[in-house]
């Protein structure tokens, strides 16, 4: 009897472990917050459409907890104390790159000002410490009226207060890969102002400027590997090398526009094409949701146009054009999350204005639903367009 009873408890220890591990908990306490509520919203670079927001009323201790279940891939979110703010870097973070302002890149505030910004790794527990912050500044008289036209609370003596830099604390036993982490957020900027020195200089001055700062960043996160988990390395490396490319990138289209107009009409450099190239086979979950490769593969997408064409073209828009481009060269699962989430974004009456055809445009529609039957989004895309 004894020997049944050990080898029941060990099952149900061994049942309970596994349902704890199923579990992704992101926990914590709060100081100084402005509200009674903490907003978690994920942000889903590979998808915006797919963003949820969640809030919790913080408790008399200050405490907090979100609770996820069998989640089956590391993904990013951001804590907010208003419903608002959290909106609002929503569309400035997530939907840019929906837009034809899609090269607009934001500043490390809209991923720490007022918000913290997390990689969540599944079936682990984050605990954190966060205290909210906040800097009086002074406007200039002429500044005053713009300010309270945004909605901003303007004092007598012409002072607002603005959110600052939100302190965390980490706890638990990975707290160097998360405050690593913290320090991702302006790694491509860093090759941006590399290339800034190469704007008035040959092409092959920049391609080796690249390689280097690029090459640094690689080496410094190789330094850092073994105190990093695997999802946190492979997230942060594709973070330097998609971000690197993106920069790479945006220099030749905004700032050698009249040498890449004459490059796409004769030929793109071989030194180019392999700066930009990247193996689709080789995406998996973790460098499909950073969000430096889904910033880079708009702008490639508008590369590869611009080849096909034989001139520059910026932004070509949602169309069958840059479908087939994307069908040619984005990885599967990242072309039906381009397809849905630019449906999602638009309507049928700007579908005909591009497509020209109803009937292309159903098909389109239908087809993206029917090709990836489990698509996520595939029930907002039945309601939006009433199939």
């Amino acid at each position: 009897m004894k020997s049944y009873q050990v080898i029941l408890g060990v099952l149900l220890l061994g049942y309970i472990c596994n349902a704890q591990t199923n579990k992704t908990i992101i926990k914590g306490q709060v100081k100084d917050w402005p509200t009674d509520s903490t907003y978690l919203q994920t942000m889903p670079f590979h998808s915006p459409h797919s963003s949820e927001l969640y809030a919790k009323i913080i408790s008399k201790k200050g405490t907090f907890s979100f609770d996820f279940e069998d989640i089956k891939a590391p993904f990013v979110v951001q804590i907010f104390a208003t419903k608002e703010l959290a909106n609002f870097n929503k569309e400035e973070l997530l939907y840019n790159n929906l837009t034809e302002d899609y090269y607009i890149r934001q500043c490390v505030k809209f991923y720490t000002y007022g918000k913290v910004t997390l990689l969540i790794e599944p079936n682990k527990t984050l605990e954190i410490d966060l205290t909210y912050n906040t800097s009086l500044t002074t406007l200039k008289p002429e500044d005053v009226e713009k300010h309270i036209k945004i909605g901003a609370k303007v004092s007598k003596k012409n002072t607002i207060i603005n959110d600052s830099q939100m302190s965390i604390n980490f706890k638990g036993g990975d707290i160097f890969q998360n405050e690593y982490y913290q320090k991702s957020f302006e790694l491509d900027k860093m090759v941006d102002r590399r290339l800034e020195i190469y704007k008035d200089m040959p092409l092959d001055n920049a391609i080796l400027g690249y390689q280097k700062i690029t090459q640094k960043l690689l080496n410094d996160l190789e330094a850092k590997k073994e105190r990093l988990s695997l999802t946190f390395y492979n997230y942060i490396k594709a973070e330097i090398e998609f971000g690197a490319k993106y920069q790479f990138l945006r220099f030749l289209m905004l700032d050698k526009n009249n040498e890449m107009d004459t490059f796409f009409s004769k030929g793109i450099p071989k030194d180019i094409l392999d700066v930009l190239s990247f193996d689709k086979t080789k995406v998996n979950k973790t460098i499909m949701v950073s969000e430096e490769f889904n910033n880079f593969i708009e702008m490639y997408l508008n590369f590869k146009l611009s080849e096909k064409n034989k001139k520059l073209i910026l932004n070509d828009g949602f169309g069958f054009h840059k479908i087939r481009i994307a069908i040619r060269n984005l990885p599967k699962a990242s072309v039906y999350y381009y397809l849905a989430n630019n449906l999602l974004q638009t309507n049928r009456e700007k579908l005909m204005k591009v497509i020209k055809s109803e009937e292309a445009v159903e098909e389109l529609i239908t087809k993206t639903i029917t090709k990836y039957p489990n698509g996520e989004l595939n029930d907002k895309l039945m309601v939006k367009y009433n199939l």
